[in-house]
């Protein structure tokens, strides 16, 4: 079992990427490498936050209208 993160900051924002799969350790490169093609039931995950995110998701009232009134 393998897993990753990633955790970059850019303008006030946390970008975060998550790998997580099962390999082989025969797979495993001298170098301590594997290829993403080698990684089974792999499971990736990326997301934001802080403001910018906060500022693009919409607020309570207009979500309530859309799923009240969806066309």
């Amino acid at each position: 079992m393998v897993a990753g993160k990633q955790e970059v900051r850019v303008n006030y924002e946390l970008r975060e990427l998550i790998v997580t799969g099962i390999i082989r350790p025969e797979d495993i490169s001298n170098a301590n490498r594997i290829n993403h093609t080698q990684i089974a039931e792999a499971r990736i995950s990326y997301g934001d936050r802080g403001q910018l995110t906060d500022v693009q998701q919409a607020r309570y009232g207009p979500q309530l209208y859309d799923i009240l009134f969806p066309f």
